[in-house]
């Protein structure tokens, strides 16, 4: 049956098929050049055969980027990630140990002060300047003495929560009074031990969850055995209340006060040396023979658990 083109509607003559156009022959490539048809998909005549599969892409035979071509996340699959730079925000800078400003120890002339290195959990830094007669360092970092108390109580490493407000002294002040009471404590303990107990020191200040809701500053002193912790006295500091010092023997405080030397310095007193040494020596005769009196009635408590 003859076929008829579409819009003949079966009128007219027969559609004859149009003669192919004669295919242009393909120039000889020179030796060594690749060929024109290379990764193109020209048009087949009909009954023709597909193209062979093994030509490649474009992406296959595109040349790769630079080693060190910038990186964008609009760069082509398979295109290297940037080489990192050598990273520099890590290192530590010494800072500077010559100043100009005034010191802040009260009485001294010098023009020669270096501000405080001291930064808080806040982002707040210490604004007191001091000349290297009266500066303190830790770990070759100039600070005022009370945030020199506070970075060696605490030690040199980050904290999680931060370091301690900038006006808060708590942290200074427990490792002032405990290393003053260290040695008494220690004869005091040791002696009572008994058999099969050690005795262990607590090197820095530790920082603790108080009931108040804050932090508590404490270091302390420990009798222990195979079975765990015996006896503790520890001092320790609440951040709500950084000027009063309060004594634990077990789990009870057993004595508290404001140290002289901080009520003169929030009172702005000023005493002779001698008068200092003698109320200093009141203030830590008060906790000793709290102390004593507390692990005598521990150690007793102990031995009648024993008896029975």
């Amino acid at each position: 049956m003859p076929l008829f083109r579409r819009g003949d509607h079966g009128t007219g003559s027969p559609a004859r098929a149009a003669p192919p156009e004669p295919v242009p022959p393909t120039p000889p490539a020179s030796p060594g050049a690749p060929s024109p048809q290379l990764g193109a998909v020209s048009a087949s005549p009909p009954g023709a055969l597909p193209a062979h599969p093994s030509v490649p892409t474009a992406q296959e035979s595109a040349p790769p980027p630079p080693r060190h071509a910038p990186w964008s996340p609009t760069a082509p699959p398979g295109a290297p990630a940037p080489v990192p730079a050598t990273p520099t925000s890590g290192v530590a800078r010494f800072p500077t140990t010559e100043g100009d400003l005034p010191c802040g120890a009260r009485g001294c002339p010098n023009h020669s002060g270096v501000l405080c290195h001291y930064i808080d959990r806040r982002g707040r830094r210490c604004d007191t300047a001091w000349c290297p007669n009266h500066w303190a360092t830790v770990g070759g970092i100039v600070y005022c003495r009370r945030h020199a108390g506070t970075i060696a109580a605490i030690g040199y490493f980050d904290h999680p929560a931060g370091m301690p407000d900038v006006d808060n002294r708590a942290p200074s002040l427990v490792n002032w009074v405990a290393r003053d009471l260290d040695a008494f404590v220690a004869a005091t303990l040791v002696q009572s031990a008994t058999q099969g107990e050690t005795f262990v020191r607590e090197p820095v200040v530790s920082t603790h969850a108080d009931r108040s809701g804050g932090r508590r500053y404490e270091r302390g002193w420990k009798l222990v055995d195979h079975t765990g912790l015996r006896l503790v006295v520890a001092v320790y500091v609440v951040e709500g209340d950084d000027i009063t010092i309060r004594v634990r023997v077990g789990s009870g405080v057993v004595a508290e006060g404001i140290p002289p030397w901080v009520e003169r310095h929030r009172r702005g007193i000023e005493v002779p040396e001698e008068t200092d040494r003698a109320q200093r020596s009141l203030f830590y005769a008060f906790l000793q023979k709290h102390i004593v009196a507390a692990v005598r009635a521990n150690r007793a408590l102990d031995e009648s658990m024993r008896e029975r």
